[in-house]
């Protein structure tokens, strides 16, 4: 007998009803009013919504209905991107209201705070730049890529609150970090920064002091300054000048004879460089804009602690195996290099800290030097980690080499499709 319960079947189970209430029965019948054959669903989930598992005896058996499971696992999809389309569609119309209170206000620096997910934290982003005590009009672009965790509603939430110094941007489907390489296409203000959703400022006179120095000395394209790098597993904190760069030689002005990195958040950028066209398909990672800003010219350094910076396990760079960490700035430092034509190939060399590169180039020179190190770190160096790892962990390990270089420099034309999707998506 079937029986039904809510929109499907949960329950199927062949009993035969007693012999009082149905008279004479045959012995192959009695077999089953014994129960020893049973089908039953295992649970309304889509992957087993249409599994059927029999026992005989003892015995278990599972059939499945592929076609049907297919069909369910589509239509819960075409339900979830339903719901989705129209709760993106309430944000838009909404954010499209609150623009209004930003029309005809002129603004000199746009402060970009990237997040995804970041529920935690956004509230003391958000806070620690309309905290800025200046002179100057700057405007939050919050650049959401489809958090789950509330934090687009926090962030709305902000912008309903200050609707001429917030504006929310959001996308419908997440995108990996590609948000932000679109929203630099888009920068109107005379200077921009930015932050992650779990970073923040520490000093309230950071724009104020900033722009009073670049409004005076056009010769610099940028001022920095040092960042507390903040360890939340051991709560700890250091300085990324002074205890993480090897460099120690520090001077205000910075450039690639006496290379030092900032962090991304402690910067402040003149809008200068032609991300709409000559870096349209170039990731807009920390380290890439670094470079990108240093070969259009030098940088002043103030040696003071004015953001801080949160590490731990939970993004996505830090959570990933050293080796891939390695492996990633390995890949910006050969693609950059290759970009600028290795004019800065002392610089990008002395960043690896490889006598194997050194070596390599010393026999085939640079070109086809970084070339070879770059092949040897892709494939022939992760052979011992294939060899380290467990057969069942052989396809992660792959997949971490493969990300790291999707992961820096040039974006593939794969994710092209991906990056016209958010300029669309993009309110």
């Amino acid at each position: 007998m079937k029986q039904k319960f809510g929109n499907g079947i949960r329950y199927l189970k062949i009993e035969l009803p007693s012999p009082i209430e149905q008279g004479r029965r045959t012995k192959q019948m009695k077999i089953l009013k014994n129960k020893f054959i049973k089908m039953k669903n295992i649970n309304n989930k889509f992957k087993n919504k249409y599994k059927i598992r029999y026992s005989f005896f003892g015995i278990k058996l599972t059939i499945k209905n592929k076609a049907k499971i297919e069909f369910y696992k589509k239509k819960k999809e075409e339900e979830n991107e339903k719901k989705l389309k129209e709760r993106y569609e309430i944000i838009k119309k909404e954010l499209k209201e609150l623009k209004k209170f930003r029309e005809n206000k002129e603004y000199i620096l746009t402060c970009y705070i990237c997040t995804y997910n970041h529920a935690n934290t956004i509230k003391k982003a958000i806070e620690s730049i309309l905290e800025q005590k200046t002179k100057y009009n700057y405007l939050i672009k919050i650049i959401d890529d489809a958090s789950t965790d509330g934090t687009t509603e926090i962030c709305l939430e902000y912008a309903r609150k200050y609707p001429e110094k917030i504006e929310l941007t959001t996308v419908m489907h997440n995108s990996g970090g590609k948000t932000l390489t679109v929203a630099y296409e888009n920068i109107e203000t005379k200077y921009f920064s930015r932050i992650d959703g779990d970073d923040y400022w520490c000093d309230e006179n950071k724009i104020e002091t900033a722009l009073d120095f670049l409004e005076h000395h056009d010769e610099y394209i940028a001022y920095a300054h040092d960042t507390e790098i903040h360890n939340i597993e051991n709560n700890t904190s250091s300085s990324n000048v002074h205890d993480w760069e090897p460099n120690k030689n520090i001077t205000n002005e910075i450039s690639y004879d006496n290379f030092l990195y900032i962090h991304v958040s402690s910067r402040i950028h003149r809008n200068i460089l032609d991300f709409k066209n000559k870096y349209k398909n170039i990731r807009k990672r920390d380290r890439v804009l670094w470079y990108l800003f240093l070969d259009a010219g030098k940088v002043y350094y103030e040696d003071k602690i004015m953001a801080v910076y949160n590490i731990g396990n939970t993004g996505f760079h830090s959570k990933k195996p050293k080796y891939f960490q390695a492996l990633s700035r390995y890949l910006i430092s050969y693609k950059m290099n290759k970009l600028f034509d290795y004019r800065y190939d002392t610089c990008f060399t002395r960043q690896t800290s490889s006598k194997t590169l050194f070596n390599i180039k010393a026999l085939f020179g640079k070109r086809l030097g970084w070339n070879i190190w770059i092949f040897y770190m892709l494939r022939i160096k992760p052979i011992k980690f294939y060899y380290q790892a467990l057969i069942s962990e052989f396809k992660k390990v792959s997949k971490e080499i493969q990300d790291a270089d999707i992961f820096t420099g040039d974006f593939t034309k794969k994710e092209y499709p991906t990056i016209e999707r958010v300029r669309e998506e993009m309110i």
